[in-house]
């Protein structure tokens, strides 16, 4: 296992530092009976949101990765990585996986190059027990081929034979195993690494201190350092704070030690630190900024990392770069921002959260947290993480669902379902609804509801006729204004109509909730082509329809139009 672990990061030491590089050791993992069900969890999380390459060192089978099954062939099966458009090269450095030859079934590589929807893109595998210190050597050539520039695309088949001519040499050992490794997919294959480069302006190593603004300035460039002054489009900045290094500590007793007098060794390895940043920027002429609060509680230390991704909808180029030279340094002063917790805004079914709101487990939440001085993304505490929780229950980590607005370190958004969220089991009925949100500086805010889960919503329904006001109207001194009201919020279309049916005027955009007067929707006594309407009696006919689309229902009014004769009535 430390073999396995040390050889894995000097696989790494191979990747463009531009290349955001994410660790999954099982040795991080407990172990739960036989396995590490949450290192298994792990990776197939890293799956599905999709990857470029997906490089594992370890002991193998023809159906599964390691004894701890971290991954197994039933994933295939299950269609558990959905990642379609997503789908990275995957590369064994084990025994076996790779063994298409086999007449009674497939391996494990060729089980998720046939998923549907999701899977693997390739795959290099070994059809045959191999050995780690000869596999190891293989890999390290195949990366220095496949990367030989931070922007180079090679074709994966040209990159292995390349690595195997010259990983073997004239040394025996290494040939016969790297004859057992092959490309179960296209060998024209090229990675889909971005072309383009990024340089951060900023200097480096780059300081971050604790409860103060760093603003990014960053350039697309092309592999000869010039501007690309056409790239058009939008920048994706990712921060995270400070390294963990603390590695993996083996007491072995059995290949250098032993019972009596055990060995202590050590692999040193980098994991993320906690997410201090997640925002997009609009790329101008090539250039950006971006600006950000660094979370007070974050740990100071070095090796925070900024990872930047840009992207051009218009010409379809990108560009990326990477680093670890991000210092954190202690706050300089203790102000505690504003003193006062982010905002939430809650709608649910398109309707502003209140107590006794009804809503089913496909209802869809939106939420938009605001605070000057950002929010806390870190999660390494959960009380400040952004969450939810039902009946003073447990925790629903939302914290990841969270973007923030283009341009903005201070407001952002998400959205979500009961139906999506994982941990949560909840009966129908009363409850007790919190979410929870804090800014950079532990600031909280806490907003709690009593609301009613139920399985399906009450029908959507007028609980009288369209009203409208004045009533008799003159179009000449006043515009008619319509009032409704509703069991619950709608989209509210209100039509003009002559006795004989025929549409005169149309107004939509409006919504109601409950008793309401429809601002956005009056009318002025003319038609649809402008023209002044005849003095008479007109209907009026106001339609609700669900956010969803799936419920509607309309009632009818009359507004009367009298031209110079309301104010005689009157």
């Amino acid at each position: 296992m430390l073999v396995f672990t040390t050889d894995s990061e000097d696989l790494l030491e191979r990747f463009p530092e531009s290349l955001h590089r994410e660790r999954v050791y099982s040795v991080e993992y407990p172990l739960e009976g036989y396995g590490k069900p949450e290192a298994h969890g792990a990776v197939i999380d890293r799956l599905r949101e999709g990857c470029l390459i997906a490089n594992y060192v370890g002991h193998g089978s023809v159906d599964k990765l390691s004894d701890e099954e971290i991954l197994v062939i039933r994933d295939a099966a299950q269609k558990a990585i959905r990642n379609e458009g997503r789908q990275p090269l995957f590369l064994a450095w084990s025994c076996s996986v790779g063994s298409f030859d086999l007449l009674d079934r497939d391996c494990l590589a060729e089980a998720f190059l046939k998923t549907r929807g999701g899977g693997m893109v390739g795959a290099i595998a070994a059809t045959a027990p191999t050995f780690a210190g000869v596999s190891r050597a293989l890999g390290m050539e195949l990366y220095s081929r496949l990367f030989p520039t931070a922007h180079s695309r090679v074709p994966v088949g040209a990159a292995l034979m390349m690595a195997k001519a010259v990983a073997g040499g004239s040394h025996n050992a290494q040939k016969i195993n790297d004859q057992k490794y092959n490309l179960l997919g296209d060998p024209a294959l090229v990675l889909g690494a971005p072309l383009l480069d990024i340089s951060l302006e900023n200097p480096l190593p780059l300081p971050m201190t604790r409860g103060e603004k760093v603003t990014l300035s960053g350039a697309v460039r092309d592999t000869l350092g010039v501007l690309v002054e056409g790239f058009s489009g939008e920048a994706e900045i990712t921060v995270y704070g400070r390294a963990d290094t603390s590695g993996f500590t083996w007491v072995d007793t059995t290949c250098t030690g032993n019972p009596g007098d055990p060995t202590i060794r050590r692999a040193s390895y980098p994991l993320l630190g906690p997410l201090l940043f997640r925002g997009k920027a609009t790329v101008t002429g090539g250039a950006f900024e971006a600006s950000f609060i660094v979370p007070m509680d974050t740990p100071t230390g070095p090796l925070a990392r900024i990872d930047i991704y840009a992207h051009s909808e218009e010409s379809g180029a990108d560009g990326a770069t990477g680093t670890d030279s991000v210092l954190v340094l202690p706050e300089t002063g203790a102000s505690g921002g504003d003193g006062e917790g982010p905002r939430i805004d809650i709608t649910v079914n398109g309707s502003p959260l209140e107590e006794w709101i009804w809503f089913t487990r496909n209802s869809p939440f939106h939420v938009e947290i605001e605070d000057e001085s950002g929010l806390n993304l870190q999660r390494t505490d959960p009380y400040f993480s952004i969450h939810l929780v039902f009946d003073r229950g447990d925790r629903i980590d939302l914290t990841p669902l969270f973007e923030y607005d283009t341009g903005s370190y201070q407001r952002g958004s998400f959205q979500f379902r009961l139906a999506e969220l994982a941990d949560l089991s909840l009966e129908t009925g009363d409850h007790e609804l919190r979410i929870i949100a804090s800014d950079t500086w532990n600031n909280r805010t806490e907003k709690r509801y009593t609301v009613v889960l139920t399985e399906d919503l009450p029908d959507l329904a007028f609980q009288q006729d369209v009203l409208v006001y004045p009533n008799p109207f003159d179009p000449n001194r006043t515009e008619a204004e319509f009032f409704v009201d509703l069991n619950r919020e709608a989209h509210v279309t209100i039509q003009i109509l002559t006795v004989t049916g025929k549409t005169i005027r149309e107004f939509t955009g409006c919504t109601a909730s409950g008793p309401t007067r429809l601002a956005d929707c009056r009318w002025d006594g003319r038609d649809a082509d402008g023209d002044w309407v005849a003095n008479g009696v007109y209907l009026v006919r106001a339609t609700a329809e669900s956010f969803d689309g799936t419920r509607r229902d309309e009632t009818i009014g009359k507004a009367i139009v009298l031209r110079g004769v309301a104010r005689k009535l009157r």
